[in-house]
């Protein structure tokens, strides 16, 4: 399968497909630049975009007037295509629950359960199938982490119902996913294997049985998911277009700091299923002077949970770009939007503030 589709996307694209990578793609941006007769490059980018974003800043540090990234890529990984742990800790507020581990490890046995023993399912002579782990952890679960809201209460409740016997919730509505066909989609396939430094014969793994044992290493906060992505694995090592592009991201401390011509924003939310916090922390200590806002929400990017106070901070420009000598500014958001808006006039006189 994973043949097929490099020969197809090989193919397809032609000549020009070797040159369809984000380090050209952020060539081109500074083309257009110089087109439109502009100086300095005004960017917002969310999740990919904070790729594309970030390499660009790398890439022409002294033309970065503007620029904000929401729900951060770690580079390195995205590169050269390392595992990403993903932070799945819950709170502890549950009653029936003493902690956050206690819950966590009851949602595991009984995925692990479902592995192996899948439940079946009969609404009808038409409709009938089974309740599968990769179903409810890939079309239910991951899209909720992905994007809490409206997606949490109605998986809350779901879980609930399978949880005391009742699968038809669950069947009905984890049967299929839209972000799991986006994610595996052939687009992304594409501009991540075009990106990625090494792939085909010079992949790391090679072979159904090494790919299988490489997938099941990673660590274990990650294989909520992670056993069912040995497909990137199989992608990596069937690409046949050469990589043609020579960047290598730089984060400090290994490399200095970059200097953009205007400090940069960066965003993350707390716990972020696919681009984590440390991976925004990294990126703001990358860059010299850059500000910091933390959102204290789940999802991937600030805006899967909508935040007045968010919006209001990106809204006034002195308050994350500092001037005047004041110090960058590093946020982490309350879960208050009001407290929260009711210091931001205070923030435009300090410049730096952790509520």
């Amino acid at each position: 399968m994973a043949e097929n589709k490099a020969k197809a996307c090989h193919e397809t694209m032609g000549e020009y497909g070797k040159y369809l990578n984000t380090p050209q793609t952020a060539a081109d941006m500074d083309s257009i630049l110089d087109a439109l007769g502009q100086a300095n490059m005004f960017y917002w980018g969310f999740s990919y975009g904070t790729t594309l974003g970030q390499t660009y800043a790398q890439m022409f540090p002294r033309r970065v007037e503007k620029l904000v990234i929401d729900g951060v890529s770690n580079l390195d990984e995205w590169y050269n295509r390392f595992a990403v742990e993903e932070d799945l800790d819950d709170t502890d507020r549950d009653e029936i629950f003493k902690s956050s581990d206690e819950l966590q490890a009851y949602i595991d046995n009984f995925l692990d359960t479902l592995e192996q023993a899948s439940i079946p399912v009969y609404l009808n002579n038409s409709n009938y199938g089974a309740v599968t782990r990769r179903n409810l952890v890939t079309n239910g679960i991951f899209p909720a982490l992905y994007k809490p809201y409206p997606a949490w209460p109605r998986l809350a409740a779901n879980l609930a119902a399978l949880l005391n016997g009742n699968s038809t919730l669950v069947y009905n509505d984890y049967s299929d996913s839209g972000i799991a066909s986006v994610l595996g989609g052939k687009t992304n396939t594409f501009a991540t294997m075009n990106d990625i430094v090494q792939t085909g014969t010079e992949a790391p793994v090679h072979g159904i049985q090494p790919i299988k044992n490489y997938t099941l290493m990673q660590p274990r906060p990650f294989n909520l998911v992670s056993k069912y992505s040995g497909s990137v694995a199989f992608d990596r090592a069937s690409w046949v277009i050469p990589t043609t592009h020579t960047f290598r991201p730089q984060y400090y401390p290994e490399f200095p700091r970059f200097k953009t011509a205007e400090p940069i924003l960066v965003i993350s939310t707390t716990w972020d299923p696919v681009c984590p916090l440390v991976s925004a922390r990294k990126a703001h200590n990358t860059f010299s002077s850059a500000g910091l806002l933390e959102q204290l929400s789940y999802g991937h990017c600030s805006i899967s949970m909508p935040s007045l106070c968010t919006r209001s901070i990106c809204k006034i420009d002195a308050e994350y770009f500092p001037i005047d000598g004041r110090e960058p500014l590093l946020l982490t958001l309350s879960q208050e939007d009001r407290e929260l808006l009711a210091a931001l006039g205070e923030l435009a006189i300090q410049g730096t503030s952790t509520l």
